[in-house]
């Protein structure tokens, strides 16, 4: 028996995967539950950028089916699919609260440029205060566009994601015009699924 690899989760009457969506691999990608799994070679599945890119293909193709998945964080390996199913059992009414806050919802996500100035204490304060400066100016650009936001720092980049509503993307897009970032999405809301 080959252990069971949890891509995302669904609502009870989203689509089945396509016929044709592969997942790590090579293992053709089923529903189980209100899941979306598939079997892999090792209970162990180490990360690489193709492995990645192959966990997102897939909660991409979910996406695209027309219902909103919750995504499951990388690596999220059972040892059969009951041992899968027991464990969604367990966590049901925290994934269900977090299928209901995406129902809908894609994430679209606004990375921007903002340095650090680290030459003194004064002026390493002053580009954080810019950096909230930023973070607000976008925020209130966008106003009802968003049901929910989350922000990430690195050094030289601020990169906010938004739980936006699907018909909401293009008046999202037209609000952020002229604005000097890059926007990624729509996309699953990876940033506002559940912990695991």
């Amino acid at each position: 028996m080959s252990p069971t690899y949890l891509y995302c989760l669904t609502a009870p009457d989203a689509p089945d995967p396509p016929t044709a969506t592969v997942g790590l691999d090579g293992g053709v990608v089923r529903r189980l539950g209100d899941a979306w799994v598939s079997d892999v070679d090792s209970r162990s599945v180490r990360a690489t950028i193709e492995r990645i890119r192959s966990h997102d293909s897939v909660v991409a193709s979910a996406l695209g089916t027309g219902s909103t998945p919750l995504p499951a964080r990388f690596g999220q390996t059972f040892e059969s699919d009951e041992a899968c199913l027991a464990e969604l059992s367990a966590k049901r009414a925290r994934m269900s609260a977090g299928l209901a806050r995406v129902a809908g919802m894609v994430e679209m996500t606004v990375i921007l440029r903002v340095d650090l100035d680290t030459s003194s204490g004064t002026a390493y304060l002053q580009s954080l205060a810019r950096r909230q400066h930023v973070a607000r100016d976008v925020s209130a650009r966008l106003g009802d566009c968003i049901r929910q936001s989350a922000e990430k720092t690195r050094d030289d980049a601020l990169t906010l994601s938004h739980l936006v509503d699907r018909e909401a993307v293009p008046e999202y897009r037209k609000r952020l015009e002229g604005l000097d970032a890059r926007i990624l999405g729509p996309g699953a809301p990876y940033s506002f699924a559940p912990p695991e």
